[in-house]
């Protein structure tokens, strides 16, 4: 039974939450089931939610927009709704962006002071030819972009202004966080919000680290949010995008968990909650990175390991 405020048809609107009704209704629900609070389960049940923000969500104003976003944020909601009583846990990462940051047109410049435009690859041997220049760092940059090639096996690439701290694109879905706020109430357990990506020199797809770990000084494992996730019975990962911030958070459990079969039968990705970023092609029509298809690969990687790939509408 989902609350009478969710609207799914909604979910492409950013709007004002009114809270005050959405836990009203929540106590109501857990009073009429008899719910126990989360410190009563015996099996604790996590959900992962990685970077469902409206720059990522939003088709109307997002600067990152992912197309299938829509649907996956309704299967969302209604995997909370129909499983609250199950879910102990809810976690939430929140994709953090500044201006000036290596990732965006503002650090970069060709030869005529023109910044690169979005969805642009740079590479190591672009920057050592002279194609680009970084305004900031420029030495800094460079060394980052040849650990990215020989480490990460990915080219740096320069995405739209997104997620910029304290802008509208930076929030979380409208209809998703009032699930979150239902699930709380119910399980009178608050969720964890987890800033990532806040670093100005590196890359941060992954909320446990960044792409490059050297650029962050002491280093910079997440490790007190990795045993967070880690110490539910069953996990449960949904979120944007498939391929950049879901797959890389989702590798490093992988690493993190050494393989132990054990552990990742514990990880349950929801596919049906999760999208890609349409492929990058040049003016020409071809396709210079196929990002659909290393989600599907990635899926089938997961399964093979150990992972379950389940859809929202699945038992728990």
């Amino acid at each position: 039974m989902k609350p009478n405020y969710y609207n799914p048809t909604k979910v492409e609107e950013i709007y004002s939450i009114d809270t005050a009704k959405v836990i009203d209704e929540a106590n109501e629900y857990k009073k009429n089931n008899s719910i126990e609070s989360s410190n009563k389960d015996t099996e604790k049940v996590g959900l992962f939610l990685i970077d469902v923000q409206n720059d990522f969500c939003d088709p109307s104003m997002g600067s990152l927009f992912v197309p299938g976003s829509e649907n996956d944020n309704i299967n969302i909601c209604n995997f909370i709704y129909d499983n609250v009583a199950k879910i102990s846990n809810i976690y939430l990462s929140l994709d953090t962006h500044f201006l000036f940051q290596i990732f965006h047109p503002s650090w970069w410049m060709d030869s005529q002071g023109n910044p690169p435009p979005p969805f642009t690859l740079i590479s190591y041997e672009d920057l050592k030819q002279g194609k680009w220049l970084a305004k900031a760092d420029p030495k800094g940059s460079l060394a980052y972009c040849q650990e990215l090639e020989s480490v990460g096996k990915k080219q740096l690439c320069i995405w739209p202004y997104h997620c910029l701290l304290g802008s509208t694109g930076h929030a979380v879905n409208s209809c998703v966080q009032e699930a979150v706020l239902f699930q709380q109430t119910v399980k009178m357990t608050p969720a964890r919000y987890e800033i990532k990506g806040n670093i100005a020199n590196t890359e941060n797809y992954s909320v446990l680290s960044p792409e490059v770990k050297k650029q962050v000084p002491g280093g910079s494992f997440n490790a007190d949010f990795y045993q967070a996730l880690i110490s539910n019975d069953k996990l449960y990962i949904a979120g944007q995008a498939a391929i950049h911030c879901v797959l890389e958070t989702v590798k490093e459990l992988e690493r993190e968990r050494g393989g132990d079969k054990n552990l990742l039968s514990k990880i349950y990705i929801l596919r049906d909650c999760m999208s890609p970023v349409p492929a990058v092609e040049d003016g020409q029509g071809n396709v210079l990175v196929d990002f659909p298809k290393i989600a599907l690969d990635a899926l089938d990687g997961w399964e093979k390991n150990g992972m379950n790939v389940v859809r929202s509408t699945d038992t728990i």
